[in-house]
Protein backbone atom coordinates (compact mmCIF):
# COMPACT_ATOMS: atom_id res chain seq x y z
CA UNK A 1 0.00 0.00 0.00
CA UNK A 2 2.66 2.76 0.87
CA UNK A 3 4.76 1.65 -2.63
CA UNK A 4 1.64 2.20 -4.35
CA UNK A 5 1.30 5.40 -2.73
CA UNK A 6 4.61 6.66 -3.48
CA UNK A 7 3.94 5.15 -6.84
CA UNK A 8 0.82 7.27 -6.80
CA UNK A 9 2.34 10.58 -5.18
CA UNK A 10 5.39 10.79 -7.44
CA UNK A 11 2.85 10.61 -10.74
CA UNK A 12 0.96 13.23 -9.55
CA UNK A 13 3.80 16.02 -8.79
CA UNK A 14 4.45 15.20 -12.63
CA UNK A 15 1.27 15.99 -13.53
CA UNK A 16 0.89 18.89 -11.34
CA UNK A 17 4.63 20.04 -12.77
CA UNK A 18 3.41 19.75 -16.32
CA UNK A 19 0.41 21.82 -15.96
CA UNK A 20 2.10 24.56 -14.17
CA UNK A 21 2.94 27.96 -15.82
CA UNK A 22 6.40 28.17 -17.07
CA UNK A 23 8.95 30.21 -14.61
CA UNK A 24 8.88 33.95 -15.98
CA UNK A 25 11.73 34.72 -18.48
CA UNK A 26 13.03 37.31 -19.95
CA UNK A 27 12.45 38.24 -23.88
CA UNK A 28 9.09 38.72 -23.69
CA UNK A 29 7.78 41.96 -26.11
CA UNK A 30 6.99 44.59 -23.38
CA UNK A 31 5.93 47.16 -26.54
CA UNK A 32 6.00 46.83 -30.29
CA UNK A 33 5.07 49.76 -32.72
CA UNK A 34 2.23 48.63 -34.31
CA UNK A 35 0.47 49.88 -37.91
CA UNK A 36 -2.10 51.61 -36.17
CA UNK A 37 0.22 53.73 -34.07
CA UNK A 38 2.19 54.60 -36.87
CA UNK A 39 -0.89 55.85 -39.27
CA UNK A 40 -1.93 57.84 -36.49
CA UNK A 41 1.69 59.00 -35.69
CA UNK A 42 2.04 60.23 -39.32
CA UNK A 43 -1.41 61.31 -40.10
CA UNK A 44 -0.96 65.20 -41.50
CA UNK A 45 2.46 64.27 -41.88
CA UNK A 46 4.20 66.84 -39.16
CA UNK A 47 4.04 63.54 -36.76
CA UNK A 48 1.06 64.10 -34.05
CA UNK A 49 1.82 62.47 -30.39
CA UNK A 50 -1.78 60.76 -30.34
CA UNK A 51 0.18 57.12 -29.00
CA UNK A 52 1.16 56.65 -25.75
CA UNK A 53 4.58 55.27 -26.60
CA UNK A 54 5.51 57.77 -29.28
CA UNK A 55 6.58 61.49 -29.39
CA UNK A 56 7.62 63.24 -32.29
CA UNK A 57 10.98 65.36 -32.10
CA UNK A 58 11.99 68.24 -34.36
CA UNK A 59 10.77 69.26 -37.26
CA UNK A 60 10.51 67.93 -41.25
CA UNK A 61 7.64 65.77 -42.48
CA UNK A 62 6.64 62.04 -41.61
CA UNK A 63 4.79 59.47 -43.54
CA UNK A 64 3.86 56.00 -43.17
CA UNK A 65 5.43 53.50 -46.13
CA UNK A 66 4.12 50.06 -45.92
CA UNK A 67 4.80 49.50 -41.96
CA UNK A 68 7.92 51.75 -41.99
CA UNK A 69 7.83 55.64 -41.18
CA UNK A 70 9.31 57.75 -43.32
CA UNK A 71 11.64 60.59 -42.13
CA UNK A 72 11.67 63.33 -44.75
CA UNK A 73 12.40 66.98 -45.56
CA UNK A 74 15.02 67.35 -42.19
CA UNK A 75 16.90 70.61 -41.42
CA UNK A 76 18.35 69.15 -37.96
CA UNK A 77 19.81 65.45 -37.22
CA UNK A 78 17.07 65.62 -34.10
CA UNK A 79 14.03 66.15 -36.94
CA UNK A 80 12.84 62.41 -35.78
CA UNK A 81 10.73 60.46 -32.72
CA UNK A 82 11.31 59.66 -29.00
CA UNK A 83 9.77 56.64 -27.54
CA UNK A 84 7.95 57.82 -24.52
CA UNK A 85 10.23 55.25 -21.96
CA UNK A 86 9.46 57.72 -19.06
CA UNK A 87 6.13 56.51 -17.62
CA UNK A 88 6.13 53.57 -18.95
CA UNK A 89 9.00 51.73 -18.10
CA UNK A 90 10.09 50.58 -14.44
CA UNK A 91 13.29 51.63 -12.95
CA UNK A 92 13.83 48.35 -11.30
CA UNK A 93 13.73 46.24 -14.25
CA UNK A 94 16.34 45.80 -17.17
CA UNK A 95 14.65 46.03 -20.83
CA UNK A 96 16.86 45.84 -23.90
CA UNK A 97 15.22 48.25 -26.89
CA UNK A 98 15.76 47.37 -30.92
CA UNK A 99 15.10 49.18 -34.00
CA UNK A 100 16.02 48.68 -37.32
CA UNK A 101 16.45 52.02 -38.94
CA UNK A 102 17.72 52.44 -42.79
CA UNK A 103 18.98 55.26 -44.71
CA UNK A 104 16.32 56.05 -47.68
CA UNK A 105 19.26 56.84 -50.49
CA UNK A 106 21.14 53.70 -49.50
CA UNK A 107 24.18 55.41 -48.72
CA UNK A 108 25.93 54.90 -45.21
CA UNK A 109 25.06 57.03 -41.74
CA UNK A 110 24.92 56.70 -38.23
CA UNK A 111 22.04 56.31 -36.65
CA UNK A 112 21.75 56.41 -32.13
CA UNK A 113 19.79 56.37 -29.25
CA UNK A 114 20.12 59.14 -27.24
CA UNK A 115 18.08 61.09 -24.34
CA UNK A 116 14.84 63.00 -25.21
CA UNK A 117 15.74 65.46 -23.62
CA UNK A 118 18.81 67.53 -22.07
CA UNK A 119 21.85 66.92 -21.53
CA UNK A 120 20.67 64.87 -24.78
CA UNK A 121 23.42 61.86 -23.69
CA UNK A 122 24.51 59.33 -26.04
CA UNK A 123 23.46 55.96 -25.49
CA UNK A 124 24.59 54.22 -28.19
CA UNK A 125 25.30 54.62 -31.95
CA UNK A 126 25.97 52.62 -35.17
CA UNK A 127 27.07 53.17 -38.66
CA UNK A 128 25.83 51.91 -41.79
CA UNK A 129 22.97 51.80 -44.48
CA UNK A 130 20.59 49.59 -42.33
CA UNK A 131 21.43 48.89 -38.91
CA UNK A 132 19.82 47.44 -36.16
CA UNK A 133 19.75 49.36 -33.18
CA UNK A 134 20.04 47.42 -29.80
CA UNK A 135 20.90 48.90 -26.30
CA UNK A 136 20.14 47.59 -22.78
CA UNK A 137 17.99 50.31 -21.04
CA UNK A 138 19.84 49.69 -17.61
CA UNK A 139 20.24 52.50 -14.86
CA UNK A 140 23.61 50.53 -14.57
CA UNK A 141 24.04 50.86 -18.25
CA UNK A 142 24.07 54.97 -18.11
CA UNK A 143 19.88 54.80 -18.80
CA UNK A 144 18.05 57.48 -17.47
CA UNK A 145 14.29 55.80 -16.89
CA UNK A 146 13.10 60.02 -16.68
CA UNK A 147 14.13 60.66 -19.84
CA UNK A 148 12.53 59.29 -23.04
CA UNK A 149 14.65 57.54 -25.68
CA UNK A 150 15.36 58.88 -28.68
CA UNK A 151 16.01 57.44 -32.54
CA UNK A 152 18.23 59.59 -34.78
CA UNK A 153 20.83 60.41 -37.01
CA UNK A 154 23.94 61.64 -35.82
CA UNK A 155 24.84 64.92 -37.46
CA UNK A 156 22.95 64.17 -41.24
CA UNK A 157 19.82 65.30 -42.00
CA UNK A 158 19.00 62.63 -45.13
CA UNK A 159 15.80 60.88 -45.12
CA UNK A 160 15.47 57.41 -42.89
CA UNK A 161 13.06 54.68 -42.18
CA UNK A 162 11.99 53.09 -38.91
CA UNK A 163 10.93 49.70 -40.23
CA UNK A 164 10.41 48.29 -36.22
CA UNK A 165 11.18 49.21 -32.42
CA UNK A 166 10.35 46.51 -30.19
CA UNK A 167 11.34 46.93 -26.42
CA UNK A 168 11.91 43.67 -24.92
CA UNK A 169 11.88 42.86 -20.77
CA UNK A 170 15.44 41.74 -20.17
CA UNK A 171 17.20 40.06 -23.47
CA UNK A 172 15.74 39.92 -26.66
CA UNK A 173 14.97 35.75 -27.55
CA UNK A 174 18.31 34.25 -28.99
CA UNK A 175 17.53 33.56 -32.70
CA UNK A 176 16.50 30.54 -33.78
CA UNK A 177 19.34 27.94 -34.98
CA UNK A 178 16.70 26.27 -37.61
CA UNK A 179 15.62 27.88 -41.03
CA UNK A 180 12.11 28.00 -39.90
CA UNK A 181 11.84 31.10 -37.19
CA UNK A 182 10.22 30.36 -33.91
CA UNK A 183 13.52 31.19 -31.55
CA UNK A 184 14.86 29.28 -28.83
CA UNK A 185 13.42 27.98 -25.88
CA UNK A 186 12.76 30.67 -23.15
CA UNK A 187 14.73 29.87 -19.84
CA UNK A 188 11.47 29.23 -17.70
CA UNK A 189 10.23 26.94 -20.52
CA UNK A 190 13.55 24.69 -20.51
CA UNK A 191 13.66 24.40 -16.86
CA UNK A 192 10.16 23.11 -16.55
CA UNK A 193 11.13 20.66 -19.31
CA UNK A 194 13.96 19.80 -17.09
CA UNK A 195 12.10 19.24 -13.63
CA UNK A 196 9.29 17.27 -15.78
CA UNK A 197 11.96 14.61 -17.22
CA UNK A 198 13.48 14.37 -13.89
CA UNK A 199 9.85 13.58 -12.49
CA UNK A 200 9.10 11.14 -15.10
CA UNK A 201 11.94 9.20 -14.20
CA UNK A 202 11.35 9.43 -11.07
CA UNK A 203 7.87 7.89 -11.26
CA UNK A 204 8.94 5.50 -14.13
CA UNK A 205 11.80 3.97 -11.62
CA UNK A 206 8.88 3.82 -8.38
CA UNK A 207 6.89 2.21 -11.46
CA UNK A 208 9.31 -0.26 -11.72
CA UNK A 209 10.53 -0.85 -8.08
CA UNK A 210 7.22 -1.59 -6.71
CA UNK A 211 6.48 -4.30 -9.61
CA UNK A 212 9.89 -6.11 -8.96
CA UNK A 213 8.55 -5.82 -5.29
CA UNK A 214 5.33 -7.12 -5.67
CA UNK A 215 7.17 -9.89 -8.40
CA UNK A 216 9.08 -10.84 -5.46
Amino acid sequence: MKKAFLTFAVAAIFVVMLATPAFAASGDIVWQISAAEIEAYTDGGKGNDTAPWIKNCGGGSRAKEGNSIKFFDRTNDYDCIDIVTDGNLNAGTVYTAVAKVRTANGASTTFKYGMGSGPYTEYHAQTGANVTLTFKLDAANGFDFKKNLRIQTDGTTEDFFIDSIIIYEGDPPAASSGGGGGGAAKTGDSAMLALAAIAFALAAGAAVFVVRKVKA
